[in-house]
């Protein structure tokens, strides 16, 4: 592509910073690997993806809830003697319901599902960026369209005033020239607003400073359009199909967890004594699920810390 076929846009500056910083080229590739990484949603989907990966810590944990150690010990006072009496306590859930499996898919899952709004965030941001981007060529091309109109219209008030002044014509033909000399000024400015504000947006969509400036190629670059085979191909491969499939099984994973972790979890409870015998004591304690949970708790308490 020749040098001629590209237009540098640029928000007016200094004419120091014009010498000291050279225009951002900016073809389509360009444009891509830019939005890519800077689009501004972009962070705030990589912390959502962290949120979810930090939420699969404990959920490969052996017991449901954390075990309990017991020590005790203190005087016994006799009669006749004083002794020490001590006793040991171990108490271990025993989860027999699968709610661990189920928790540790449902945090894969919804690992899945941030990665997939991660790429859906992405690609909106690349969308964007070269929506901005083919409106900043645009406007460019008409800008220096309206540009060379009024060279033209200017052209025509001095025909018509000499003509006028000459007597060939009447003021009703000059007041015409100046009335369509003004209509092609006011578009100018249109397109140059038009101008500035697809700039503005293309600079905030692909991570550029405010006073960047940009060359971007024109209209006639010869990038031909993809086949629409080709885009409709892409289509089942977008990533927010991917999410909406995740989604699916987070719900389903979740509904299974929540069935799983309303089966009471058993605990082995082990107790050793010394009162001064000595004794050893092993049992099962097992909750009622007659009662409500209270309403302060949460219904899924099974993460260890």
């Amino acid at each position: 592509m020749t040098l001629h076929r590209w237009v540098v846009v640029a928000i007016a500056g200094s004419s120091t910073s014009v010498h000291a910083y050279p225009a951002q080229v900016l073809d389509r590739a360009k444009v891509i690997e830019l939005a890519t990484h800077g689009a501004p949603t972009l962070p705030v989907a990589l912390a959502r993806t962290q949120e979810a990966r930090a939420g699969r810590i404990g959920t490969d944990a052996r017991a449901p809830i954390n075990p309990e150690l017991t020590i005790t010990a203190g005087p016994r006072f006799l009669t006749d003697s004083t002794g020490l009496d001590a006793m040991i306590g171990l108490t271990w859930p025993l989860d027999f319901s699968g709610a661990g499996h189920a928790r540790h898919r449902l945090a894969d899952e919804r690992v899945q599902v941030a990665h997939a709004e991660e790429a859906t965030v992405t690609l909106a941001g690349v969308g964007d960026a070269l929506a901005r981007w083919n409106e900043l060529r645009i406007t460019q091309d008409q800008a220096a369209l309206a540009r060379a109109a009024s060279l033209v219209d200017e052209e025509l008030v001095r025909i018509a005033t000499v003509r006028r002044n000459a007597g060939a014509v009447g003021d009703g033909d000059l007041a015409l020239a100046n009335v369509v000399r003004a209509e092609g000024k006011a578009r100018l400015r249109v397109v140059e607003a038009q101008r500035q504000a697809a700039l503005i947006e293309l600079r905030a969509q692909i991570g550029l400073a405010d006073d960047a400036e940009v060359a971007v190629p024109a209209l006639d670059d010869g990038i031909a359009p993809q086949p629409i085979a080709q885009l409709l191909e892409r289509v089942s491969r977008h990533p927010e199909i991917a999410r909406a499939a995740h989604e699916v099984v987070v719900a389903n994973a979740d509904a299974e967890l929540q069935g799983r972790i309303g089966k009471p979890v058993p605990r082995l409870v082990l107790e050793g004594e010394h009162s001064p015998e000595y004794a050893v004591h092993a049992g099962i304690d097992i909750p009622l699920p007659t009662l409500p949970a209270e309403p302060d708790q949460p219904r899924d308490r099974g993460r260890a810390c």
